[in-house]
């Protein structure tokens, strides 16, 4: 089993590479065995490299979830589909949540501040983040949310932090819904 991990290179490969490749749904299926091993080893070296975010982690709501296998299928598809029109994307750029994690916190704490915590955070792994902002312009806005991606190397699965503002919780949960909605319609037409 373990050799399905070191067998794809998801920074090379893209949804029309793995589609219909059985030795990817065994690495889905590995996955959700090793998820919370590897994962929880990732978030403790997370949480222990850095104060403020283990005090985040202690002080705020914070939720986790590991994407259903009905999910990771019709994001393989939402992006077979996709690649029909564009050139093909890397697995590691759009699967990179088949662990998440969220927390709200306190309107008090500044994006500013959130942003130096992450950057001053010490982890054994690779992290990417940025603020995300839905639409990035125009007067009404519909989701804002700073995305964190981590991942040991390109053959195994990247997974997401999400930091939410307590103002935007709801609109972000709205937006959210809204969106996932929208690509299953696109799936089944």
């Amino acid at each position: 089993m373990k050799d399905v991990f070191g067998k794809f290179n998801l920074k090379k490969l893209g949804a029309t590479d793995i589609v219909n490749d059985p030795g990817f749904s065994q690495l889905i299926d590995n996955n959700f065995f090793y998820l919370n091993v590897i994962q929880n080893n990732m978030f403790e070296d997370i949480l222990t490299g850095n104060k403020f975010i283990k005090d985040m982690y202690l002080d705020n709501i914070f939720s986790w979830r590991v994407k259903s296998k009905e999910s990771i299928q019709a994001k393989i598809e939402w992006n077979f589909e996709k690649e029909k029109s564009t050139n093909k994307i890397p697995v590691i750029k759009w699967l990179n949540d088949t662990f998440g994690m969220r927390i709200i916190v306190s309107d008090t704490i500044s994006d500013d501040e959130l942003i130096k915590m992450l950057e001053d955070c010490k982890c054994k792994c690779t992290m990417r983040y940025y603020l995300k902002k839905y639409p990035k312009t125009g007067p009404t806005l519909k989701y804002q949310a700073i995305h964190c991606y981590f991942k040991e190397n390109n053959k195994t699965f990247p997974w997401e932090l999400q930091i939410w503002k307590e103002s935007n919780a709801k609109m972000n949960i709205f937006s959210h819904t809204e969106h996932e909605q929208a690509k299953r319609d696109k799936i089944t037409i």
